[in-house]
């Protein structure tokens, strides 16, 4: 809940060519990507790996200046 609330924070005042960089669980993949998506409909939403192969960064970007 705690992520979620920061990305609807941040989707107001983030610029154009920002970016977000979050930790999560690999278990909250799915609803966080979904929600980033929904509050940065013209962004890239992308999910890295950590070291084990796990669901572990999720990534937005809000695209160029």
């Amino acid at each position: 809940a705690l992520i979620q609330e920061l990305l609807r924070q941040a989707s107001a005042y983030m610029n154009q060519g920002g970016s977000l960089v979050l930790e999560m669980a690999p278990e909250q993949r799915e609803g966080l990507e979904k929600a980033a998506l929904g509050l940065f409909p013209d962004g890239r939403v992308s999910v890295a790996k950590d070291l084990q192969g796990l669901d572990r960064v999720l990534v937005i970007d809000t695209g160029r200046r």
